[in-house]
């Protein structure tokens, strides 16, 4: 079980977004926008766990690393495989969190 919630209120971008890459290394696309992939740190409970979040987008996300960012728009599915099963997440809007009272940035 993930939390979505945090996905909406703020997490933090860990490395910059880097393409999603097909089989033959070439970007995926949907339909003409390109696959980013940003990874976030996610609080769940006392753990902090890494989830990456698909987003589709004309250009490369402009966030960066450590930046506290928002999906207001976040999709989560289910798969399932002969090794197992898992969510993912896609989106087509990452944006910064509003700044917080006491915050340096």
């Amino acid at each position: 079980m993930a939390p979505v919630l945090p996905f909406l209120q703020g997490v933090e971008v860990m490395g910059d977004p880097t393409p999603k890459l097909a089989d033959d290394d070439t970007q995926k696309k949907s339909g003409d926008l390109l696959q980013w992939i940003i990874s976030v740190i996610v609080p769940q409970g006392r753990l902090l766990t890494e989830r990456r979040v698909t987003v589709l987008a004309k250009t490369r996300p402009g966030v960066r690393d450590g930046q506290v960012v928002i999906f207001p728009d976040l999709h989560v599915g289910a798969y399932g495989s002969s090794t197992g099963s898992g969510l993912y997440f896609w989106a087509t809007d990452v944006r910064a969190a509003a700044a917080s009272e006491g915050s340096d940035d």
